[in-house]
């Protein structure tokens, strides 16, 4: 999918945006779409991640974890504490990264390692307030007048940019 597409998918799902399109506001909807209101985790630094292992006696969890043969988490808990010791200066929290987290905190095949609020810990120390157009996948940078101009140019009966979209 485009990024035009997908913006045009955005601006026609959410009914303020779609009457400022009509209105041939286009600033407006760029704006909107650049106004950081959504929270994501998606990366941490070294600092994050090394104040959040300091607290609720995380590290030696971890380490008890990585020690131990009969736990199941112990490969899970090793990577775990590699990436937060290794001093690469900010960590990718992908689906990987959180994929780890979740089975470090529900270990469905024994105790967990650690508890459901270590991982809200976390996401709270790590959480970043970015725009929509920057959380989107399809989009993922801010936007101009001119990206939403080309995203509903099709829907504009003379296709001159700026001009209002047929209601």
């Amino acid at each position: 999918m485009s990024v035009a597409t997908r913006i045009r998918e955005l601006v026609i799902a959410n009914a303020q945006w779609k009457t400022w399109a009509v209105a041939g506001s286009d600033g407006l909807i760029a704006a909107a779409l650049n106004t950081p209101s959504v929270v994501v985790h998606r990366r941490a630094t070294s600092k994050q991640l090394l104040r959040w292992l300091a607290g609720n006696d995380r590290a030696s969890k971890l380490r008890q974890a990585a020690a131990s043969a009969e736990n199941g988490s112990k490969a899970i808990a090793q990577s775990a504490l590699y990436v937060v010791e290794s001093g690469m200066e900010e960590v990718e929290c992908d689906a990987e990264w959180w994929s780890m987290v979740d089975y470090l905190t529900t270990h469905p095949t024994g105790a967990p390692v650690l508890a459901a609020q270590d991982k809200a810990d976390l996401e709270t120390r790590i959480a970043e307030t970015v725009s929509v157009a920057e959380a989107d996948a399809q989009i993922g940078r801010r936007v101009t007048d001119a990206d939403v101009s080309a995203a509903l140019a099709g829907d504009r009966p003379n296709g001159r940019v700026g001009t209002p979209i047929g209601a």
